[in-house]
């Protein structure tokens, strides 16, 4: 996800300027970015935390961010460019608050959680480091070779990549939960089918009645 952020920062400027003609056009890039951020950051994040998941919101926003990138290559429209770095920075107020927040809640104690806060911010340098080096090299590559849309057809492909492994780790993750559940379940319905057998009364929780339905 920093790969794709830290373009903010090096290749959007400078695609802003080229179709621009005049460096100027540069600030209202940023003017975009304050007004989207002020504006819907809170209200945004607010309202998805009521109806979807974090990791639900951390996946809608990269698959945004990767989506807006794959047109740039063949933009000539400045309104459109504008467009697309709009859909880019909703993207990033989607995900970014929902990272921080499944980074924090990884930790089981809160003694522990400032490592693990500490080692996602090393990861997200590292991956800005990566962004900014591979971003400027791909960018010199795809013009030597007249591909001005190399660049973000493979940073849309790099985004894409990261959702699919984000979406196959969250599946495994549940599978492994739901088959530990299933394990707790069938060792108390044993246990109180014994007690059944001892004439005890048997008592079945209502989360362990819908697992063996």
């Amino acid at each position: 996800m920093a790969i794709l952020y830290v373009q903010v920062m090096l290749m959007f400027p400078i695609v802003v300027n080229e179709i621009a003609g005049s460096p100027t056009a540069i600030k209202w890039m940023y003017a975009i970015e304050a007004i989207i951020s002020l504006t819907l950051l809170y209200p945004m994040a607010r309202w998805s935390e009521k109806h979807f998941c974090l990791e639900q919101r951390l996946m809608t926003g990269l698959l945004l961010m990767s989506l807006a990138m794959f047109p740039i290559g063949f933009t000539h429209s400045l309104m459109l460019l504008f467009a697309l770095i709009s859909l880019f920075y909703l993207g990033t107020i989607t995900a970014e608050p929902a990272r921080e927040t499944l980074s924090a809640s990884t930790s089981r104690s809160s003694c522990s959680r400032s490592s693990y806060m500490g080692f996602s911010r090393l990861g997200h340098a590292l991956g800005g480091a990566i962004g900014f080096i591979g971003g400027g090299w791909l960018y010199d590559i795809g013009h030597r070779w007249n591909l001005p849309a190399l660049p973000w057809h493979l940073l849309t492909i790099i985004g894409l990549l990261t959702l699919w492994a984000f979406c196959t780790n969250n599946l495994i993750s549940r599978k492994k939960l739901s088959f530990i559940t299933m394990n707790s379940c069938v060792q108390s319905c044993y246990q109180n089918y014994r007690r059944k057998t001892k004439h005890e009364a048997l008592f079945l929780p209502e989360h362990y009645c819908y697992y063996l339905e």
